[in-house]
């Protein structure tokens, strides 16, 4: 079993009947597990929950790096990038160079205006890539939405259909990227199992070092 991405803790209950993992306010994992509990199957379980791990230390603020602001003089991530954000004078909500344009009289107009420019971008750039991937997969979606998720960053249903949070590209293109092949294997396979992981390393070998990307673009809101 390779290293997982992440420190964690274990405690031992003596009235815990099962294993438990959670993740702190701090960015903390913790493992809750019954007493002797062979380390081998608490492996097992973190190696199983990885993605729900990662995914959840990336909605944790861990360091003190600067925030990001929806406000005029503010840094926002976008697909690998920093963008200052600005006032669009006299223009509609967009990009322009390394600007995000806003309209709107105070934080919660901001908030809400960028909120809607990064769902129209997600939608745009999430549609692309999955065109584009899902021949190398050998899948084809029933459709891609966009929607204002906050725990994940994308879901595959049962009809076909795949669901991006708009937060996503405030991430890496690549981490975009990973995540597109992730839910479209889901088409082949809709389980986390053995065949699951093996599709997404034919498709994008790389992809558990790319999956530490998470969290460099957490946006607010």
């Amino acid at each position: 079993m390779e290293k997982l991405p992440f420190d964690y803790t274990i405690i031992s209950h003596p009235r815990r009947k099962r294993i438990a993992i959670s993740v702190t306010p701090e960015g903390k994992v913790i493992v809750r597990t019954p007493p002797r509990t062979a380390r081998k199957r608490i492996e097992k379980m973190l190696e199983e929950n990885a993605g729900w791990v990662m995914e959840s230390l990336s909605r944790v603020q861990v360091s003190d790096r600067k925030k990001w602001r929806w406000e005029p003089g503010g840094v926002m991530p976008l697909l690998g990038q920093e963008m200052t954000v600005a006032l669009a004078v006299g223009q509609k909500p967009g990009v322009d160079g390394g600007r995000i344009l806003l309209t709107g009289d105070g934080p919660e107009d901001w908030a809400r205006c960028g909120a809607a420019l990064y769902r129209q971008i997600a939608g745009e750039y999430m549609q692309k890539l999955v065109s584009e991937l899902e021949p190398l997969v050998g899948v084809r979606a029933a459709g891609v939405n966009i929607g204002n998720a906050r725990r994940s960053w994308g879901c595959c249903r049962k009809d076909g259909v795949i669901r991006f949070s708009w937060r996503l590209v405030g991430m890496q293109p690549e981490f975009c990227r990973y995540v597109a092949v992730h839910e479209l294997c889901h088409l082949l396979h809709f389980n986390h199992s053995a065949a699951f992981w093996e599709e997404v390393a034919r498709v994008m070998p790389e992809w558990k070092e790319v999956r530490k990307l998470c969290g460099k673009g957490t946006l607010p809101g």
